[in-house]
């Protein structure tokens, strides 16, 4: 059934059908989608990565939960005011000693905007999401990913899209051709012809 897709936009026409196969079996032979820019990947990758530490830790709790709702809060109230400090320090994720004292060393408040991931391009969002896991950074990438017409697969835990129209559709899963993320190898998107999108791998949560 179409509609547990969340009713894409349809794609350009001329879709191909073929036998279905495993996706694991036939990664491979996938063809990889060129990147006709990948400086602009890496450029926008420092900015992000120079900024990101800043926002989470460094803004109230509330206007954290207001724009995720699923996010609990990050310090429970305390009887003072030393432990209420202590529990909103900054820590980084990874931290790293060699790093230079002039580089900056909290989050940017920008990258806790929603409005900020409309501008950054879809490599940069699968960094988000694959790199900055269990934060706002990563649950905002998604959304926005989402609103590409990507969904996740929580078998392969990867994102998907429809590259055509699905040549079969039942109200279990959709078949056709899809251009996928590929994390693990290539960090590159691929086209998969043939694949069966069962609807109870598709995450739907938000």
């Amino acid at each position: 059934m179409i509609g547990r897709y969340d009713l894409l936009p349809p794609p350009h026409p001329n879709s191909s059908s073929s036998s279905s196969s495993s996706f694991e079996e036939s990664k491979n032979s996938s063809s990889v989608i060129n990147n006709n820019n990948p400086g602009s990947y890496s450029e926008e990758l420092e900015t992000v990565l120079s900024f990101l530490e800043y926002g989470m830790r460094n803004m109230p709790d509330s206007s954290i939960d207001s724009q995720h709702p699923l996010l609990p809060s990050s310090s429970s109230s305390s009887s003072s005011s030393s432990s209420s400090s202590n529990s909103n320090r900054y820590v980084p994720q990874n931290p790293y000693s060699h790093s230079p004292s002039s580089y900056p060393s909290l989050p940017h408040p920008t990258f806790s905007n929603p409005a900020m991931m409309e501008k950054l391009d879809v490599d940069t969002l699968f960094f988000l999401f694959y790199h900055q896991q269990g934060t706002q950074s990563q649950y905002l990438a998604a959304q926005q990913l989402k609103r590409r017409s990507w969904r996740f697969h929580k078998k392969y835990l990867t994102w998907f899209k429809r590259k055509n129209d699905p040549t079969m559709s039942t109200d279990e899963f959709e078949e056709g051709t899809y251009i996928y993320f590929d994390y693990e190898s290539g960090w590159n998107q691929k086209v998969k012809q043939g694949f069966r999108f069962e609807y109870s791998f598709l995450e739907n949560e938000f």
